[in-house]
C-alpha cells in the first residue's frame, strides 16, 4: 500500500484530473504528523509520469523514489548548527527519507538527535535554491521544489521565497507542505493553490500497519486505535509503550476511585520518567479518550458501556470534560518545554479526583 495515498484518494483523483494544468505553486495543508512530504512527492510523480496510469516509476517519474535529481529541490527545517554543513545534512535527510518515507518532524529530530523546537528553514537554503533554480531542467520535464514544513521558514527565508513565487522560473513547480497555514505569510498563501489532506480513516491505517515489516497483525489493530498517522505508529511501536498506554486510563481511574495513592504515585513516576515520545502519546491518547467521552455527553455519538469513561458520558459532566481537555493540552505544552511532568501528572490527578468528588 502506497503510504502517500492513505486517506487521500479524493485529493489524488482531483490532482490527476488537472492533466497538465497544474498550478505553479501549491500549498498542501495537512493534519499534524501526517505524511505530507510523501503525498507531495507522489503528486509530483503523477505530474511527471508518461504512463496512462501514473505514477509507474519506470519512466522519468522514477526520480521521485530517491528524491535525488538535479531537477528536484528540497527545503526542510533543521538546526542552525546542522545547516552549517548542508551537504552532510542533505545526506542525512535522504537516508532518513529512505527508512521512513512517512517521516514527520519528530522522527526527523530523533534522527538528528536534536530537539525540534529550534528547527528552522534558514535564508541560506533559499539562497542556494536561487543559485540553481533558473537553469533549464536536466532530466525531468519540469523542476520541482518541495518545501517541507513551510511554516518553519524564518522571516528572511519566507520573504526570499515570496519573490520566487511572484516571478517563478520557467518550468518550475513549488509544493509547500504545512501543518499550520496560519503561520505563513498571507502573501505566500495568496500565491498558492491550496490542497487539503484528510485525516486517515482507522481501517486504512490498520490495513497499512498490517502490511509493513515493522508491525505484526496484532499490533496493527491496537496501534490503529491509539494513533492517527503512520509516523505516530512507528514512533509509538519503537517506544515499546503501546500496551502500557492502552492500560493506563483504567488503572489511573481505579487508583483514584479506590484512593490507592502509593500505586498511583508509582504509576505516575514510571510515566514521568519514560521517554518524551511515549509520554506525548500517552497525553494525546488520554485527550482522545476524553474528547470521545465529551462528544458522547453532548449526544454527538455513543460510547460502549465497557469503556473506562462511560460513566462520565452524561451532560452534567460536560464542564469537567471540557476542563480536562484544556488541562491535557496544557500538559502537552509543558512537556514540550521540559517541565517537571511528575509534578504535573500528580497535580492533574488530584485535581480530577477533587472534581469527581464535588
Amino acid at each position: 500500500m502506497e503510504v502517500a495515498t492513505l486517506g487521500q484518494q479524493t485529493l489524488i483523483q482531483h490532482w490527476k484530473q488537472l492533466k497538465g494544468k497544474y498550478p505553479h505553486a501549491i500549498l498542501l495543508q495537512a493534519p499534524v504528523d501526517s505524511m505530507h512530504l510523501a503525498t507531495a512527492v507522489y503528486m509530483a510523480a503523477i505530474a511527471t509520469c508518461q504512463s496512462p496510469h501514473p505514477p509507474c516509476y519506470q519512466c522519468a517519474c522514477k526520480a521521485f523514489i530517491a528524491l535525488q535529481s538535479p531537477d528536484i529541490f528540497l527545503l526542510f527545517p533543521a538546526t542552525t548548527k546542522a545547516w552549517k554543513e548542508p551537504e552532510k545534512l542533505y545526506e542525512s535527510f535522504f537516508q532518513a527519507w529512505q527508512q521512513t518515507p512517512f517521516m514527520n518532524l519528530a522522527l526527523w529530530s530523533e534522527y538528528l538527535k536534536t530537539e525540534s523546537q529550534s528547527f528552522l528553514i534558514p535564508i541560506e537554503s533559499v539562497r542556494r535554491l536561487k543559485e540553481k533554480i533558473y537553469y533549464s531542467p536536466y532530466h525531468l520535464p519540469q523542476k520541482w521544489v518541495f518545501i517541507w514544513y513551510a511554516e518553519r521558514m524564518n522571516p528572511q527565508a519566507a520573504n526570499a521565497l515570496l519573490k520566487l513565487l511572484e516571478e517563478p522560473p520557467k518550468d518550475t513547480f513549488f509544493i509547500l507542505t504545512t501543518e499550520d497555514s496560519s503561520a505563513l505569510l498571507p502573501t505566500i498563501l495568496s500565491r498558492c493553490q491550496r490542497f487539503i489532506m484528510q485525516p486517515i480513516p482507522k481501517n486504512a491505517l490498520q490495513q497499512y500497519f498490517s502490511q509493513v515489516s515493522w508491525c505484526d497483525s496484532t499490533q496493527a489493530t491496537s496501534l490503529a486505535k491509539v494513533v492517527d498517522t503512520p509516523a505516530q505508529g512507528y514512533q509509538l511501536l519503537h517506544s515499546k509503550q503501546l500496551e502500557a498506554i492502552q492500560t493506563f486510563l483504567p488503572q489511573w481511574l481505579q487508583y483514584l476511585q479506590q484512593q490507592q495513592w502509593q500505586a498511583l504515585q508509582s504509576l505516575l513516576y514510571q510515566w514521568s520518567h519514560s521517554s518524551k515520545t511515549a509520554l506525548t502519546f500517552l497525553l494525546l491518547h488520554l485527550a482522545k479518550q476524553f474528547r470521545q467521552c465529551l462528544h458522547a455527553a453532548l449526544n454527538f455519538c455513543s460510547l460502549p458501556k465497557d469503556t473506562p469513561l462511560s460513566t462520565l458520558a452524561h451532560s452534567r459532566y460536560v464542564p469537567l470534560l471540557q476542563e480536562t481537555l484544556e488541562k491535557l493540552n496544557e500538559g502537552i505544552y509543558l512537556l514540550n518545554r521540559n517541565s517537571n511532568m511528575e509534578l504535573w501528572l500528580w497535580n492533574f490527578s488530584l485535581w480530577f479526583k477533587r472534581c469527581l468528588n464535588s
